[in-house]
């Protein structure tokens, strides 16, 4: 803002001659709330007419003549800040008369060059002070002081038109002297604040205070008001200050800073319930409270319409003006009525806000609370005083108008968009004309930009006007405002069309047709879809009963008893008052006789239609019709009968084999479809009408011969001798060319669930004849938190055995989606479906053979879940392993003699630490008869037949299910987990679940020893993804080693290679008998579906991938009669 321009009392004395420092309001009355007339640009002459009579630091306020406009009132003055000032701003005018072609200058201050004379015009450069310019052609502005001049400067090699002076007739040049050297260019000197520098600290300065007053950081406002005043203080006590030191004016020009809508920081502030910058911005004293943006809003308005009772309080106290007005005629009253805010309405109620105020709609406080809802604000006007203005006497189109107003007045966005706007600062060297058109510019844009109201756009393109604003910003922004005025017009046509309607109904056609062309008027200008579709409804609800009456006088005209029956329940169908049916229902009842019968035997004949023509026949006989037509039409009610039959047959039965579900239609339900087709060609039917029944019944017989072959080869491989690996080969090829054949012609997946589950047993058979690892692929659900990061589901389900990967795409070129097989995959699949297809293996344990089950997979991916669950259906494999073992124990129990010993521990950072002893570090104590407490550490030893054993381990025996599943939760407990960004339980430690099986046959003596290895490994992870750090990070560091020696085992198993590195680390000597060992092993691969984790999927599948192709040497372990059984 510029600087305080003050006047004594004369300049404004009745008669002076003003020119206006700044874009002015003007006014129709002296009162602030009277009626908008328009804005005044800075730089217009005025006359004062008549000054009112004002109190010490109110406003001053006179009725003006502009030179250009009508005549009305404007403000003077506000506290500190003048609007107009004399016109003695025209000395050095004369100066410039001896100015001509030719003349040499020299420049005061930065100046602008454009190609052409006008404002609008290209920029092409700049002069910097004291440059030597050479006058070509000079011109003077129309109504204005300001002069422009074509010059060329030689220095500059430069060529152009500037501002010789501004619109004040403040003088930008002066005459050069005759000693200065032609081609010199001057050092620029800091005239008129115009260095860059300087400019851009203002800027910055400006920016940070609406920035803070908006977020409400009231210590980094603080800050920048503060060093801001200081420096100002500095420069005021410097002897070039060209005002008083410490000037309120100049700290107000810092705390009053506005953007390009004219919000100050204390607008911002108020409307962001900020307080404390509030209170900070009125006790410095240094703003104007009254201030008004662009759309004359004050910070009243703005904390009014944000619910901000205690700042009102604090406004209201300052000299805010309760009555002020925005440029709908608003006030703060109105705007706490529409929002509801009864405790902001009580305060400025107390400060004798005018509850009865209209604005320039005619709405009132009360008016804006009752369209709203807000009761409670109702109750307080009304006891305030407020008149309840009645509006039911007011047509449609007017009542709408008034709502339409009040709606977008208080639901409009305001603040909330104008976080981005620019800070109203003059760039250097622009006149004060360029200014104010940038200004203009900016803020049609920004009105533009936001699709406001029209009244918003008018006010803005009004102020663009006076400021010559760019003309194609013109163009377009008249444009919108012709669009907007159009459908706010087509709008009002429409709801008087409606109301008319209302009101008389449709027996006009010609209002019928006015509404449908108000409609097409108001869908093309664009009218909101909620309005149109109320027009429409009003629409298609009179346009039946127009089409009834019209229906029914016809049907009277011709006498004709079948139309006015038809035409009656028309128009009973359209809700035609029942006082305008009476008469015509009346006349039909009298109309009822044998021509009435003729007719609607005749009507019954045309139509073939067999229920209409048996009833006709039947009124026909009874009042007594000619033989003849009855005798016409038995004949075709004899030819039609068993046509309507045969379709009747053919949709029943089409209906039920469509319906048949997931199982598929029976052979019984084909054969009657069948049937019912061969009855319909033989009544001679069109062969369109049973070509959709052919379709299907074909489609069915290829789907039945299908289901017939799955079960018939699924019946003989049954009993396949599974112990030849290339008998079960065999088998599954046939049973999987069967099931392929079944998918190919859409048999239900359900009738195929128990051949598709042999088919997978099948497979698993097959693979431990062979000594492959079984591989199961699990994914997961996606997580809510990956929802929430708008992650996408990347995995795809094939079939039961094979999972699709689709790869981000590359630009606009999607990549080809990555397949992989395994012996299983479960997209999630249950608890329960998941155990069932390994559940077999528990039964091998009991038969001699080692086991081991082990779950691998990136952090959360689902590993812990698998392997142990939760309650309930949620439980995992290890509970349910144990479940399913004693309950095969059970039934050997009076053959054999079992005992079941186990133990558990987790390997924690490359250490074995025993689970079921008290934790007390990665080593455990152990107390040894007649010895101190010594250190015993758990060591891996494998034996001569590879068997891994671990020494130092405690194990202990289980007698049922229960003892078990306690001595698993007790083990549980104690293991390690950590929170981590990818999961907030993660285990750290792969976690062993070891469970022995000795059986002794009671009868020979024999021992079969078997041994279930369940294994939860840790998750790998990224350290950068999971961020984790300290111990974790320690701990993450040990887990990614040892899951990279699992696979350098792997790897070597998968080459052949002679040497196998399970030395490396201890998870792979621990696991050495289930890689390439005498296990039968499954591996759980547990992934996530989610695009974000795709890498770490990709490698996972490729892992378990790799892990498919490793062969152990399983062999089932028998221990001689009378041996003792062996120790883990």
């Amino acid at each position: 803002m510029a600087p305080i321009e003050s006047a004594g009392d004369g300049a404004f004395a009745e008669g002076a001659s003003c020119v206006t420092l700044r874009m002015v309001p003007i006014r129709e009355e002296e009162c602030l709330s009277s009626k908008l007339l328009g804005h005044l640009a800075a730089g217009i002459p005025v006359k004062v007419l008549r000054a009112a009579e004002t109190k010490p630091g109110e406003m001053r306020r006179a009725l003006v003549e502009p030179a250009t406009g009508p005549k009305g009132w404007i403000t003077l003055s506000t506290t500190g800040q003048a609007m107009v000032g004399p016109e003695t701003k025209k000395a050095g005018l004369s100066s410039l008369d001896q100015v001509k072609e030719g003349a040499q200058l020299e420049t005061l201050r930065l100046l602008p060059v454009r190609a052409g004379e006008a404002l609008s015009s290209q920029y092409i450069g700049q002069l910097q002070p004291r440059a030597r310019i050479t006058v070509l052609e000079i011109v003077s502005a129309t109504n204005t002081l300001q002069r422009r001049a074509r010059i060329s400067c030689q220095a500059e090699q430069l060529e152009g038109w500037v501002s010789l002076s501004d619109s004040k007739g403040l003088m930008l040049v002066r005459m050069a002297t005759t000693d200065q050297r032609r081609n010199s260019k001057a050092i620029p000197v800091p005239l008129d604040h115009s260095d860059t520098f300087s400019l851009k600290k203002k800027r910055d300065t400006a920016m940070g205070l609406l920035a803070s007053a908006r977020s409400g950081d009231f210590s980094k406002f603080q800050e920048i008001a503060e060093a801001q005043i200081q420096m100002q203080d500095s420069d005021d006590l410097s002897p070039t200050s060209p005002t008083s030191p410490a000037s309120p004016a100049r700290r107000r020009d810092n705390l009053d800073c506005c953007d390009a809508r004219g919000r100050t920081p204390l607008m911002y502030a108020s409307a962001f319930g900020n307080l404390s910058i509030v209170e900070y911005l009125l006790k410095k004293g240094e703003v104007y409270v009254n201030a008004m943006d662009d759309t004359q809003k004050t910070a009243l308005h703005h904390a009014a319409k944000h619910c901000q009772a205690e700042i009102m309080q604090q406004l209201l106290g300052a000299g805010a003006m309760s009555e002020a007005r925005d440029h709908n005629g608003c006030t703060a009253l109105m705007f706490a009525a529409g929002t509801g805010d009864a405790e902001g309405l009580q305060v400025l109620l107390d400060k004798q806000a005018n509850p009865n105020a209209l604005d320039y709609q005619g709405n009132s406080a009360l008016t804006y609370a009752q369209d709203f809802n807000h009761m409670k604000v109702v109750e307080k006007l009304i006891a305030a005083g407020a008149v309840d203005l009645e509006e039911d006497a007011q047509s449609a189109a007017v009542r709408n108008r008034k709502k339409r107003v009040r709606t977008e007045t208080v639901k409009q966005a305001d603040l909330e968009v104008a976080a981005s706007l620019a800070v109203q600062l003059a760039e250097p060297g622009l006149s004060e004309e360029e200014e104010r058109r940038q200004a203009a510019e900016a803020r049609l844009t920004a009105v533009l930009d936001s699709g406001s109201m029209v009244r918003d756009l008018e006010a803005a393109l009004e102020s663009a006007k006076q400021a010559q604003v760019d003309q194609d910003l013109m163009a377009r922004a008249s444009e919108r405002l012709k669009q907007l005025k159009e459908r706010d017009d087509a709008f009002d046509h429409l709801l008087e069309k409606i109301d008319e309607i209302q009101r008389n109904g449709s027996r006009n056609p010609e209002g019928l047709q006015g509404l449908q062309e108000a409609l097409q008027r108001a869908r093309e200008t664009g009218v909101a879809e909620k309005e149109l579709q109320r027009g429409q409804d009003v629409l298609d609800q009179e346009m039946p009963r127009a089409k009834a009456r019209q229906l029914l006088r016809e049907a009277e005209e011709e006498s004709d008893p079948s139309a006015l029956r038809n035409a009656i329940a028309i128009a009973t169908t359209a809700n035609l008052p029942v006082q305008e049916l009476a008469p015509f229902e009346e006349l039909l009842r009298g109309a009822e006789s044998k021509e009435a019968a003729e007719a609607a035997l005749k009507k019954a004949k045309e139509s073939r239609d067999v229920a209409l023509l048996k009833f006709a026949l039947q009124q026909a006989k009874e009042a007594g019709v000619d033989a003849t037509a009855i005798s016409d039409a038995e004949q075709v009610l004899k030819v039609e009968g068993p046509k309507h039959e045969a379709r009747e047959l053919l949709k029943t039965q089409l209906e039920k084999v469509q319906g048949s579900g997931d199982h598929g239609p029976s052979l019984e339900d084909l054969n009657v479809l069948e049937q019912a087709i061969e009855k319909g060609k033989e009544v001679q039917l069109e062969e369109t009408e049973y070509a959709r029944a052919k379709e299907v019944l074909a489609q069915e017989q290829q789907r039945a011969m299908c289901r017939a072959e799955v079960a018939k080869v699924l019946e003989k491989v049954q009993e396949v001798d599974k112990s030849s690996m290339e008998a079960v080969e065999m088998a599954k090829e046939e049973l999987s060319n069967a099931l392929i054949a079944a998918k190919a012609v859409d048999v239900p997946s359900a009738a195929l669930r128990q051949a598709d589950a042999f088919r997978r047993r099948l497979h698993n058979t097959l693979e431990d004849l062979r000594g492959s690892i079984r591989v199961f692929c699990r994914m997961r659900p996606l997580s809510q938190r990956e929802k929430d990061l708008k992650n996408t589901d990347v995995s795809q389900l094939v079939d039961s055995m094979t999972v699709e990967l689709q790869r981000p795409a590359v630009g606009s070129f999607p990549n080809e989606p990555d397949q992989f097989n395994f012996d299983a995959v479960f997209k999630p699949g249950t608890q329960a479906e998941v155990f069932d297809t390994c559940k077999d293996l528990v039964q091998s344990a009991i038969d001699g053979y080692n086991v081991a089950m082990f779950a691998y997979g990136q952090t959360g991916a689902g590993k812990t879940y698998t392997m142990y669950g939760g309650k309930g259906d949620g439980e995992g494999t290890a509970p349910r392993t144990i479940a399913e073992l004693y309950r095969l124990l059970k039934q050997e129990e009076d053959r054999v003699q079992f005992t079941i010993m186990a133990s558990m521990m987790e390997l924690y950072r490359n250490e074995l630490v025993d689970l079921l002893t008290q934790k007390g570090g990665p080593k455990r104590k152990s107390q040894t008869p007649g010895s101190a407490t010594v250190e015993q550490k758990l060591n891996v030893r494998t034996d001569q037949n590879g068997a891994v054993q671990i020494e130092h381990l405690s194990e202990e025996e289980c007698k049922t299910a229960q003892a078990l599943s306690d001595l698993l939760e007790r083990g549980n407990q104690m293991r390690t987990v950590c929170a981590t960004k990818m999961n907030s339980e993660s285990s750290r430690s792969h976690l062993i679940l070891t469970i022995r099986v000795v059986g002794v046959n009671k009868q020979t003596g024999q021992k079969l020893s078997g041994k279930i290895l369940l294994c939860d490994l840790a998750g790998s992870e990224r350290l950068k993804k999971s961020d984790v750090s300290g111990e974790a990070q320690k701990e993450a560091i040990e887990i990614n080693k040892s899951l990279t020696a699992l696979g350098d085992v792997m790897e070597a198993l998968v080459k052949g290679s002679a040497h196998v590195p399970y030395k490396n680390h201890k998870l792979t000597q621990v696991m050495s008998d289930a890689l390439g060992g005498t296990s039968k092993t499954l591996m759980f691969v547990n992934c996530s579906p989610a695009s974000s984790n795709f890498e770490e999927t990709l490698m996972t599948l490729k892992f378990a991938t790799r892990a498919k192709n490793i062969t152990n040497d399983v062999k089932r372990k028998m221990i001689a009669k009378g041996k003792s059984m062996p120790k883990a």
